[in-house]
């Protein structure tokens, strides 16, 4: 059975610009990597230096994200079009503080732009977004009605809202291009914000069941791997921490 695809994770090494990110990817051995979007700074030139990166590494962008879905509006559209030009096949979207009325009617027009370049929009969910768990971001994206919708499963948030691999080998493989892996310690151990930006941990070296996680996958499904730890960030330059990530992940991509 061939390996699955394996992207670093923009979260991995956030101090890092789009256009570094591909570089330290590639240079650390990754096949894809996941770029992070700051609508105050991106601009046609990080789109075209992207672009450039990628087409000299030879490695793909698996995701773009984030879309943060609020009342008061978000970058979708522009971030598709950013998604389309760079080559990325996904767009991350959270849901913060909307009602899922408005965020079910927000993702269908962004999933139905989407379709329309060959990009897939996946809703994240978790205890601190407006989807708390895997059956409401579902309720959410069957209701939206768009082809171009997907649901994102992150191994942390559907441990601490309560879901289990077996919750995951239900869902349609269809809405599941891609999934973000990390280790976790069984409960947290702070605050669940601190919990998701700061204390996770490489995979093997918590209490996650990853390895049933992933085999629950379908086999078209990709790894992305969001290793948000304040540890290695402190103890590694993000060249090295993507190396150490890389290694610590890489078994799980043949299960």
């Amino acid at each position: 059975m061939p390996e699955r695809l394996l992207s670093l994770a923009a979260g991995t090494v956030p101090e890092l610009t789009p256009v570094e990110i591909v570089s330290v990817a590639a240079e650390a051995g990754w096949p894809a990597t996941g770029l992070w979007f700051d609508g105050a700074s991106w601009n046609d030139d990080t789109t075209r230096g992207v672009r450039r990166a990628l087409d000299d590494t030879g490695i793909r962008a698996l995701d773009l994200e984030p879309i943060f879905i609020t009342p008061d509006g978000d970058h979708g559209e522009r971030m598709i079009d950013i998604a389309a030009a760079v080559g990325a096949g996904n767009l991350l979207a959270v849901g913060l503080g909307i009602e899922a009325p408005a965020l079910i009617d927000r993702l269908g027009v962004l999933g139905d732009r989407a379709a329309g370049v060959g990009v897939t929009v996946a809703l994240e969910f978790g205890r601190l977004f407006a989807t708390h768990d895997l059956d409401s971001a579902l309720g959410v994206v069957g209701r939206a009605g768009s082809s171009g919708l997907a649901v994102l499963v992150d191994a942390l948030h559907l441990a601490r809202s309560g879901g289990s691999p077996d919750d995951v080998s239900g869902v349609d493989p269809a809405l599941l291009p891609y999934l973000q892996v990390c280790d976790a310690t069984a409960e947290p151990t702070s605050d669940l914000r601190t919990d998701a930006l700061d204390d996770r941990l490489l995979p093997g070296a918590g209490e996650l069941p990853l390895s049933e996680l992933v085999s629950a996958l379908p086999a078209h499904t990709a790894l992305s791997v969001e290793l948000r730890s304040a540890q290695l960030r402190a103890d590694l330059e993000p060249l090295e921490r993507a190396r150490r990530v890389l290694d610590a992940t890489r078994s799980l991509a043949s299960l």
